[in-house]
């Protein structure tokens, strides 16, 4: 959870600065960089996190640009052959950072509490439906998402709560809005590292 921490670190000393955010949704060869990796990407071009290899990371930084100018997300597809990848993700979502996701995701890491979040990476059927990352239950069941979100993404509860007791991950297909979405959902737990300083605090 360290990389997290330095991505809430990085978006607390600069709240007003649009950034971009990068999650691995799918990774079958990669170990040192799973499925739920995150990489934060600034204005200036720094980036916070990791999310595999040099060359991965500049095809994200690039995509990032253009999202950040943009404002439309999109999905970076990387096939086995590709020689810049070797190893790693093979689809990572980018998109314009959510303030709203962000400080709920501070939030929970806050109050100690394990929070389950949704990566919407592909939607068929209903075109108001956008790509993006959003943060759902925590692990007292609370509805930690935007209330406009409820209704739709109120279906994933029961996988939610799946994904809560049984600490997995996953993609899973299901129905929003008019139409069908691809989504990995995950569990996001408190940093170890927070807990600590609260407690000596």
């Amino acid at each position: 959870m360290k990389e997290l921490q330095t991505i809430l670190d990085a978006v607390r000393k600069a709240p007003d600065v649009s950034c971009a955010l990068a999650t691995v949704v799918r990774a079958h060869n990669s170990d040192d960089y799973p499925a739920g990796a995150m990489l934060l990407c600034l204005p200036s071009g720094e980036t916070v996190g990791a999310i595999g290899r040099e060359a991965l990371a500049i095809e994200v930084k690039a995509a990032a640009r253009q999202i950040l100018a943009t404002g439309k997300p999109r999905v970076l597809v990387f096939t086995p052959d590709q020689s810049t990848v070797e190893t790693g993700p093979d689809e990572i979502l980018v998109e314009q950072a959510e303030p709203h996701f962000l400080r709920t995701l501070e939030a929970a890491q806050q109050e100690g509490r394990a929070l389950v979040v949704a990566s919407i990476f592909e939607t068929r059927g209903d075109h108001r439906q956008q790509l993006r990352t959003l943060a759902l239950i925590d692990d007292t069941g609370r509805w930690r998402g935007r209330e406009s979100d409820r209704t739709d993404l109120g279906r994933l509860w029961d996988a939610s709560r799946n994904a809560l007791a049984t600490g997995h991950s996953g993609v899973l297909t299901h129905h929003l809005g008019d139409g069908i979405a691809t989504t990995f959902l995950r569990v996001i737990h408190p940093s170890s590292n927070r807990q600590a300083g609260d407690d000596q605090g």
